[in-house]
């Protein structure tokens, strides 16, 4: 009697854990297809983000941006390059600093951190108004109207173009060149003279030439 028993209780317990041993195999099985599912996520997953203070969604996919995701970004750039008084300008040009892709990076400090300088001790303010963007590949032209002020008088306003070259590399989104250029009639662009402050607006010497001919005509 007790061996039947006996025997009966290791059936049971054999055929219990040969269930377990299934319960488990299939959990591995699923846990592993899991990971790789996750693994396929962070690699291929087309991702849609809307951060603040931007007013469009935009997709990442790889090492592909969205033709959105370029234009917010330019019209943000522009602006911290751009827009600026001489309380603000050194923050502004720090906060853009950062975007700079490495190579660029150390001209571009030294550049800005001049321009500060000359913002403040000459009481130089300017606003950048967009009025059109283009988007190629990872290029940006930007054309607006930039006001130059020295004080509170205008000593500027002009009709400008910028050209953003960008790369992203590995989650990084950088500025790789920032020009001034010209369109001609034809549709052709070119660079305009590289001035000091890194060829992005008039130089104070420029702007001191503008006003005293306004000057002069008065």
């Amino acid at each position: 009697m007790n061996k039947q028993k006996f025997s009966s209780l290791l059936g049971d317990t054999l055929a219990k854990l040969a269930t377990w041993r299934m319960v488990c195999g299939v959990m591995l099985i699923s846990n592993l297809g899991l990971v790789l599912y996750m693994f396929q996520l962070e690699t291929a997953e087309k991702t849609i983000i809307a951060p603040p203070n931007f007013d469009r969604p935009f997709s990442i996919q790889g090492d592909e941006v969205s033709p959105s995701y370029i234009e917010q970004m330019t019209h943000y750039f522009a602006q911290q390059r751009l827009t600026y008084n001489k309380r603000n300008a050194g923050s502004r040009f720090d906060a853009l600093l950062p975007f700079f892709a490495p190579a660029a990076y150390s001209s571009m400090q030294a550049a800005l951190s001049s321009e500060a300088r000359r913002i403040s001790r000459n009481d130089i303010s300017s606003v950048f108004h967009p009025m059109a963007i283009s988007i190629d590949g990872m290029t940006a032209i930007i054309k607006g109207e930039l006001i130059g002020m020295m004080g509170s008088r205008i000593i500027s306003k002009k009709v400008k173009s910028y050209r953003f070259e960008y790369a992203y590399r590995n989650g990084l989104f950088s500025i790789v060149s920032l020009r001034e250029v010209l369109e001609t009639p034809g549709g052709d662009i070119i660079e305009v003279e590289e001035k000091e402050g890194g060829g992005m607006v008039d130089s104070i010497d420029a702007a001191r030439s503008d006003t005293e001919q306004q000057e002069q005509a008065l």
